[in-house]
């Protein structure tokens, strides 16, 4: 018996749901949301998938607030599911702003994605907050904006197991280029990768216009049947070519949804196949690793230092407009990421401590609402 609880019904948690239907060892799924009318029409679809599948799959839904910290907690204690998944934002990322197109540019530009880190937080902070108070050894895989998240929860001691997508895009690309060029099966391909959600966004928002990534490195490792490929293939253009390929637009909940599912069912089975995981036990990047219920254990890549790993990280929460996570969880964003905010939306928030996420989402929320100013 294995009990999978989805927090959000949204596009990635209605394809993670999806996926999770059609496996025989998930026998019971808890969804919940906010919204009632779209829970009740979500659960019809996922039974639907598992009658399909001739699957005897329990399936149960209740309407939660995740700000109400305390029945948060009562239902964790009650359900015991054997993997979280967190699917909730306060603002999905597709949903249009309600900016002309050269304000939207200025915002993708100077401020990134770090100064809209409240609408991701908030949430996910009070599920792992109830996780930590009955649960505390469930793993939880977290799908709001992992490798800006899951790094400031790590400082609370309240880091996910792993995220999904991102970095894990680059790497199944990489995988797919080098067997289509070399005409062998990805089966025999091994990548290791050090990569960051900056170095989707990079693509995503077209920014090499105004910056290359000499300044956000990543690491690529390619290897054939444990053979050393990596300069036969060059690694850059490897790296550009798998950027084109990224999903774009709400077809990328597709297969963020799918990349989860492969972590929870991994966890689930306790499967230590090398992998690779966007943002692992707080991390702010993703790293091949060997997951487990336990502790995932991180796969460094070889050649690359401890340090030049933890650069990449750094640099990469750079890219996406913060500057540090201090040991208290207290994000300092980057001056132009900042300024960028204050000046468009009159929004001002040079840096966010934890317990204060909720009062900005609200304050986010309110200021989009009101443009222009």
């Amino acid at each position: 018996m294995v009990t999978i609880a989805v927090f959000g019904v949204g596009d990635i948690g209605q394809s993670i749901l999806r996926g999770l239907a059609t496996y025989a060892e998930v026998t019971r799924i808890w969804a919940f949301s906010l919204n009632v009318q779209r829970l009740e029409s979500v659960v019809a679809d996922i039974a639907t998938i598992a009658y399909y599948r001739d699957r005897n799959l329990d399936i149960q839904f209740q309407s939660l607030d995740l700000r109400n910290l305390d029945l948060l907690t009562e239902t964790l204690a009650t359900i015991r599911p054997d993997v979280i998944v967190n699917a909730t934002t306060l603002r999905a990322w597709w949903v249009p702003m309600p900016f002309p197109p050269e304000i939207q540019r200025q915002l993708q530009l100077e401020a990134r994605q770090g100064p809209w880190l409240p609408l991701h937080l908030t949430l996910t902070l009070n599920l792992m907050k109830a996780r930590q108070q009955v649960v505390p050894d469930t793993p939880v895989v977290n799908i709001a904006l992992p490798d800006l998240v899951n790094p400031v929860l790590n400082q609370l001691n309240l880091a996910p197991t792993c995220g999904a997508g991102n970095s894990e895009f680059l790497h199944a690309a990489i995988a797919y280029i080098v067997s289509r060029r070399l005409g062998i099966p990805t089966t025999e391909i091994q990548v290791e990768m050090l990569a960051h959600h900056f170095h989707c966004n990079y693509f995503w928002g077209n920014l090499a216009e105004i910056e290359s990534l000499e300044n956000r490195p990543y690491w690529i490792g390619v290897f054939h049947q444990g053979t050393d490929i990596t300069q036969e293939l060059n690694p850059q253009t490897l790296f550009m070519l798998a950027g084109e390929q990224l999903p774009r637009g709400r077809v990328m909940a597709v297969r963020t949804g799918e990349s989860a599912v492969k972590n929870i069912m991994r966890l689930v089975r306790n499967d230590r196949t090398r992998t690779h995981v966007c943002s692992p036990l707080g991390h702010s990047g993703g790293y091949d690793v060997r997951l487990s219920r336990d502790r995932p254990e991180i796969l460094y890549p070889r050649h690359l230092s401890l340090e030049a790993a933890r650069q990449i990280e750094v640099q990469g929460l750079i890219g996406d407009g913060i500057q540090s996570i201090e040991p208290s969880g207290e994000v300092i964003f980057t001056s132009e990421a900042s300024a960028a905010m204050n000046r468009i939306l009159g929004y001002n928030c040079r840096s966010l401590k934890p317990e204060d996420s909720a009062a900005r989402a609200v304050e986010l929320i309110e200021r989009l609402k009101q443009y222009p100013l």
